[in-house]
């Protein structure tokens, strides 16, 4: 049952991550439903991950991802692009714990996984930074970091399914 809640949570995630980058949060828009609704997924998902996870560098990682997503979504609601920005830089810092067990494992696909979800969140705090600092549209870096992260939360979740069918079929 916990690797099953590991592998739901892991497409929760996923889910959100999706949804996010269809709409994501520094993309002028004033409703920004699309963003919301994916980062409050991407919290529950990190978050039921780390509920069923034993491993505790995963359950760290899982933690501060859901924390992160908690700023981008407190910073979405109060229009504050600072906690956004900070949001995705902890979510960044979430993934780079994550990059542990996969490492210590050897699972290559799920650093890669991994990996590209905190590329996609150190981009998209990039372009709140450069909207912020330099008064620039830097709507299509945050395009390109969402949907970096969502390939990534994908690419995780479906290696995460392989191996929870791979066990259970053992």
């Amino acid at each position: 049952m916990v690797a099953n809640q590991i592998v739901i949570g892991a497409w929760i995630q996923a889910a959100g991550t999706i949804i996010n980058a269809i709409d994501p949060p520094f993309v002028e828009d004033d409703g920004k439903v699309f963003a919301k609704t994916g980062n409050v997924l991407q919290a529950v998902g990190s978050a039921v991950m780390a509920d069923a996870t034993t491993n505790p560098e995963s359950k760290i990682a899982n933690k501060v991802q859901s924390i992160g997503n908690l700023f981008v979504i407190t910073g979405l609601y109060k229009e504050n692009a600072s906690l956004e920005i900070k949001g995705n830089l902890i979510q960044a810092a979430g993934g780079g714990l994550a990059l542990v067990p996969a490492i210590i494992e050897s699972d290559f696909i799920a650093f890669q996984g991994d990996f590209l979800q905190v590329v996609g969140n150190s981009i998209q705090a990039i372009s709140g930074i450069k909207e912020q600092t330099e008064n620039v549209d830097a709507s299509l870096l945050d395009v390109v970091g969402a949907w970096t992260q969502a390939i990534g939360a994908v690419i995780s979740a479906i290696n995460l399914q392989r191996e929870y069918t791979t066990s259970k079929n053992e």
